[in-house]
């Protein structure tokens, strides 16, 4: 497999000690999964995400909290993310999913969770611990919905550009920006631009919370 087409992976911790746990769990195990390093949340971060271009970011809570703007940078540029938690709060993670991550990974599971983990956000399916995944997807998908009914009014604002998008996106989930604009005919800026306010108009962050939601307005 080649580098162009593995799911590019990378970390941001401050965590020296999960930063090696991972360089060794994804150089021993990549599959199609290349790793790109880690760096701190620090104000360099964003300079390090633009010159890797991942497209799955592993990130521990803690730094999460650093950097609130953070989630909706990777939302913007379509990177999954897998959140490390210390945290069984249900709350806390429910809202951790509304706000777009994909995958959830406590810090006492076995390191192999990670693995796990990646191969279900790469298909761009939910991941949460397995002791709390019934409980809580209950619960965060059943929020998710009210969310949407109450904010239904956006799915009328919806142009028919905008529509396209959104079916092209539940048929191609893991396309690149690029291909799609080269699909639609547009310029990628142009479709940044377009996605960004049909998520501003839905209330939706993520490519997961969209798909979810053009399946239940039959938009797919």
């Amino acid at each position: 497999m080649t580098p162009d087409s593995c799911i590019r992976v990378f970390a941001i911790t401050s965590h020296q000690l999960i930063l090696a746990g991972l360089n060794a769990l994804l150089t021993d195990h990549p599959g199609n999964f290349l790793w790109l390093g880690g760096h701190p949340p620090t104000a360099s971060l964003f300079r390090e995400l633009e010159r890797h271009h991942p497209k799955i970011v592993i990130l521990d809570d803690a730094s999460l909290n650093t950097l609130p703007t953070l989630s909706a940078y990777l939302a913007e540029h379509h990177v999954e993310l897998i959140l490390l938690t210390q945290s069984e709060e249900l709350k806390g993670m429910e809202a951790q999913i509304q706000q777009g991550v994909l995958g959830i990974v406590h810090v006492s599971e076995p390191l192999g969770s990670i693995l796990g983990a990646l191969h279900a956000v790469s298909q761009q399916h939910l991941w949460v611990p397995a002791r709390l995944r019934e409980r809580l997807l209950t619960k965060a998908f059943s929020s998710i919905a009210q969310k949407s009914d109450n904010n239904s009014s956006g799915f009328f604002d919806l142009s028919t550009k905008e529509k396209e998008l959104i079916r092209l996106i539940v048929h191609h989930p893991e396309a690149k920006a690029l291909a799609l604009g080269e699909w639609l005919g547009i310029q990628e800026s142009t479709l940044r631009n377009r996605l960004s306010r049909i998520y501003q108009k839905l209330h939706l962050h993520g490519r997961a919370s969209l798909v979810m939601f053009a399946q239940q307005y039959h938009l797919d």
